[in-house]
């Protein structure tokens, strides 16, 4: 009998081994089921897919134009956060007909894309103050349904991490270049990011890295941006009654980030 039989046979009288081996085997690899909780995108990959829950915001009655990140959908109502100021003049208070004003929302998802412009009406119940932040209330077009794993977890946004804008010039679409984060989140919710080349009207999108969405733009110029962090957005739209905040972590770990290891 040969070495390797004579091996064979010795495991075949010892099934404790066999079962102790493939327990072990089990465990390194992990659950077949692991790899649905996890995904492994590009940031310019997962932008794509968020685009699902991007809006393209106008108000005609301030000639103010942007985009707007859909945090949840309740029942027939499709929640919106956005920058204040694409929505509100500066100094504007939320009383005196909020329902009236001239606000216009386009879904960028696929599905509903070419379902048209619909009216948005401000959430007066709140009022974003003192960060640059609103909240918009828009009827649900069809069976629309937001991405919910979206967002970044904390603590993910380190210096010279690249960073994208969705919607840029009142166009729907990940911006081909990418920036770098260059400060991050101070005392007041705000990061920065150099971003050389980016173009107007990017107010109240989000900025993404490949972990998920980092916050809504608040300010840009041909250089930089401003971004609200969405942790600071979490923690203003959650507590609300209304309950619009949904998104959940985005459980993305890009290519060549050492947590992909």
């Amino acid at each position: 009998m040969s070495r390797r039989a004579r091996i064979a046979a010795r495991l075949a009288c010892m099934p404790w081994l066999a079962s102790l081996l493939w327990l072990v085997a089990a465990a390194v690899s992990g659950p077949a089921h692991a790899g649905n909780d996890t995904s492994f995108l590009t940031g310019p990959e997962l932008g794509a897919r968020l685009l699902q829950d991007l809006v393209r915001i106008s108000a005609s009655d301030t000639s103010e134009h942007g985009f707007g990140l859909v945090v949840g959908v309740r029942g027939a109502d499709v929640y919106v956060a956005t920058a204040r100021h694409v929505v509100l003049p500066p100094g504007a208070d939320l009383t005196g007909g909020a329902s009236s004003r001239q606000i216009q929302v386009s879904f960028c998802a696929a599905e509903v894309a070419g379902s048209g412009q619909h009216a948005a009406q401000i959430v007066d119940t709140f009022a974003g103050l003192p960060r640059d932040l609103a909240l918009l209330k828009v009827a649900r077009p069809g069976s629309y349904q937001p991405l919910l794993r979206a967002i970044a977890p904390g603590g993910s946004v380190q210096r010279r991490q690249e960073v994208w804008s969705l919607g840029q010039a009142n166009k729907c679409g990940v911006t081909p270049r990418s920036g770098a984060i260059s400060a991050p989140t101070d005392a007041q919710g705000n990061l920065r990011a150099e971003f050389p080349g980016v173009l107007g009207g990017s107010s109240g999108g989000p900025a993404i890295t490949g972990y998920g969405v980092v916050g809504l733009i608040t300010t840009s110029d041909d250089l930089t941006i401003t971004v609200l962090d969405i942790a600071a957005v979490r923690s203003l739209l959650e507590p609300l009654a209304s309950r619009p905040w949904q998104l959940l972590g985005a459980d993305n770990i890009p290519p060549g980030e050492p947590a992909a290891a």
